[in-house]
């Protein structure tokens, strides 16, 4: 009897979706226990903005909350200001031991209540963190420390994104386990561990692309239930980064043959596409005219920023911006840094890339993977293909004009602050162009190549992590 529930649950484990499950569980856990607190890649400003939904903020105004999630940020801000100082003055460190003690030991304190400003990254709409806020909801009726709404957070969005994107996998129509290797990449596994906006964004993005893959291979009528689970993907996903308003035109790869008619093809894909792309316009509208005033400007790691400024240099001055484009993409190393840091790289403070045999074995395995999964066929049309390659391009290029006018420094000839992780939500378009096999090419099973890869790619990760740790 228990011999044959082993074997059952190893033929379990045989499929993606379960064995992306415990591999992204495991080691998502690690990751989320060795990241100190706070210290994840802006998780700081994520609690912040987290916090303040659950209070009720979901606009860009200030929220009365317990003086101990106050505390918290000072100790924080005050250790993040620390770092930054040591460089020039040593005798300003405080070792990452003594900040996690003094963080650990702050208590919610709810009857001393204190004023919670927005930051920068209350831009984000509430959707964005949906999930992280209602789970903090409720560790506050339990008075949860600081520290603990924050782990709490953590794994609400964790086990969230885990869920939504083995469902991806499990309906993915082709190369099911090279998108689980693809979600298990370092980066990935990284990114799901520690508050973020991209914990929901990236997992809800796999799920929408997964869907209308599979939808654009079907002949029958689309079912009503499909086109609104579709609606509310695009919905959600268009509200979580403004950067990925094209992907919910993925919608054009349904074939016309699953409707009665062109009209109704039409119909459908604009109940898919418009409300969240008008819902987004105008959160988008709400954040210009609270925050990114025409006269507002702000320090980033790029310089000062003056997002009117730059807004305005873009409408009048189209070539030059291109030409500046051009300059970032094909004049600088901009395709090998950001393809390292999306295949192995820990986006921590700053994105720290993994030891060079990680990154090699990883695009061996990534390449061997797509040539070796033995499944049925999916023949993709060229128009999926097209669609696929241009809203790719197009979110890129998209996301280096966001970043242009919100970050880069004002009159930069090169647009700064892009990282690899922004690409993760479309990543499963490239996937219409990965080689589809009936044989496989080596002996070794898809399963057993995933688990290798990403056990790879999280030791070096563990040891990026950890020696990170050492230096901070």
């Amino acid at each position: 009897m228990l011999n044959g529930r082993r074997i059952s649950t190893l033929k379990l484990l045989q499929q993606p979706e379960y064995l992306f499950c415990v591999l992204a569980l495991l080691f998502g856990v690690v990751y989320a226990v060795l990241v100190p607190a706070f210290l994840g890649n802006d998780e700081g400003r994520h609690f912040r903005r987290a916090i303040s939904i659950s209070h009720g903020g979901f606009l860009m105004e200030p929220v009365q909350v317990a003086g101990g999630i106050i505390n918290a940020l000072n100790v924080f801000e005050a250790f993040e200001r620390a770092h930054l100082e040591s460089s020039s003055d040593p005798s300003a460190s405080i070792s990452t031991q003594t900040y996690l003690t003094n963080v650990s030991a702050i208590a919610l304190d709810p009857a001393v209540e204190k004023e919670l400003n927005p930051n920068f990254l209350a831009v984000y709409s509430p959707i964005t963190y949906v999930v992280q806020s209602a789970s903090m909801r409720i560790g506050l009726l339990v008075n949860a420390t600081p520290m603990e709404l924050l782990n709490i957070a953590r794994l609400s969005g964790m086990v969230a994104a885990i869920f939504l994107t083995a469902l991806a996998i499990r309906i993915m129509p082709s190369h099911r386990y090279l998108l689980c290797a693809l979600a298990l990449l370092p980066a990935m596994v990284y990114t799901r561990s520690t508050l973020n906006a991209d914990q929901l964004t990236n997992a809800v993005a796999f799920l929408f692309i997964a869907l209308v893959l599979r939808e654009s291979l079907k002949t029958d009528r689309l079912p009503r239930q499909t086109l609104f689970s579709l609606a509310f993907l695009a919905f959600v996903l268009a509200q979580m980064k403004s950067g990925y308003v094209l992907l919910p035109l993925f919608a054009f790869a349904i074939p016309g043959i699953r409707f009665s008619s062109v009209k109704q093809r039409l119909l459908a894909i604009a109940f898919i596409v418009i409300p969240g792309i008008t819902a987004m316009l105008a959160w988008l509208l709400y954040v210009k005219f609270m925050y990114f005033t025409d006269t507002a400007s702000y320090q980033t790691g790029s310089g000062l920023a003056i997002p009117g400024d730059q807004l305005r240099f873009i409408l009048n001055n189209p070539l030059d911006y291109i030409a500046i484009v051009a300059r970032t993409l094909f004049l600088t190393d901009f395709a090998f840094k950001h393809l390292r840091e999306m295949i192995s790289s820990l986006t921590i403070a700053v994105p720290a890339p993994l030891p060079v045999f990680a990154v090699m074995a990883a695009l061996m395995g990534l390449l061997l993977l797509s040539a070796q999964e033995n499944s049925q066929k999916a023949g993709y049309s060229l128009l999926s293909k097209l669609l696929g390659a241009g809203i790719f391009s197009g979110t890129l290029l998209f996301n280096l004009t966001l970043l242009y006018v919100h970050w880069t420094a004002y009159q930069e000839p090169l647009i700064h602050g892009f990282q690899g992780r922004y690409l993760f939500p479309v990543l499963p378009l490239l996937l219409l162009f990965a080689p589809q096999r009936q044989r496989a090419l080596v002996a070794l099973s898809p399963a057993k190549l995933v688990v290798s890869l990403s056990a790879m790619g999280f030791f070096a990760g563990y040891l990026t992590l950890m020696g990170w740790r050492d230096g901070v």
